[in-house]
């Protein structure tokens, strides 16, 4: 491949852009701002909602799309509007809480670029993350409500996603099990590269000027063949 050519970097933010301490990685801006300079576009991708986003990384001006919520929007950082919206229907995101519920987990529905969470959750997050680097993430991401079915009782309503904790292995394959029989559901441990270049070419052919459009391509992949010829600084 010749690294010339390329026009988009999409890239990871937790354990790539951020590092454990969830700041930028040493020379990253840096390393965007000359990336940006050379005519290459850099996407973020993460399992965060919008709200989830640190400010810093959205006070980037380098940055001018976001895929947020394992893939289920891209967000224009300047208007903060979806450009690109795929979520679970709203009868399928009912019947995805009715298998949860049966089992011993915690769970959030991801809806409007927010994570919904009930007051008992929120608490829990609190008791383990309160003065950790998770803890901005989950006060940012997170609003409280009474419950589930309020927020889905409106039948506009979809689910982003699922944000769901299981205590064991043995739970979590079991409750993938039932999930999956709902059909077309994806688990954010699936390989996502193949979905997110797709969608990456649905912004370039419908929501930019086609001029720019054909500048783009190609979509690099792996993730870690762009940071090794755009972002050669990063470091952790």
């Amino acid at each position: 491949m010749d690294f010339k050519n390329i026009k988009l970097a999409a890239i990871d933010l937790d354990g790539t852009l951020l590092n454990d301490s969830k700041k930028l990685c040493r020379d990253a801006e840096d390393a965007i701002r000359q990336a940006h300079s050379r005519g290459i576009y850099i996407v973020p991708i993460t399992g965060r909602p919008y709200l989830g986003v640190p400010d810093f990384i959205k006070a980037l001006p380098e940055i001018e799309y976001l895929i947020t919520s394992n893939g289920a929007q891209i967000i224009e950082k300047a208007t903060e509007n979806s450009i690109y919206f795929f979520a679970i229907s709203n009868e399928k995101s009912k019947r995805i809480m009715e298998v949860l519920r049966s089992f011993d987990c915690l769970f959030e529905p991801f809806c409007d670029g927010v994570g919904y969470t009930e007051q008992h959750i929120f608490d829990f997050y609190m008791q383990h993350f309160t003065g950790t680097v998770l803890e901005e993430y989950f006060t940012s991401s997170r609003k409280i409500c009474t419950g589930y079915d309020e927020i889905f009782n409106n039948s506009a309503k979809c689910a982003d996603e699922f944000f769901v904790t299981c205590p064991d292995e043995k739970t979590r394959s079991a409750l993938m099990g039932e999930v999956e029989k709902i059909g077309n559901i994806q688990f954010c441990k699936a390989p996502r590269l193949k979905l997110y270049a797709s969608i990456l070419e649905l912004i370039l052919k419908t929501q930019l000027p086609s001029a720019t459009a054909k500048t783009i391509y190609p979509f690099l992949k792996p993730q870690a063949q762009a940071l090794q010829w755009a972002i050669p600084k990063l470091r952790y």
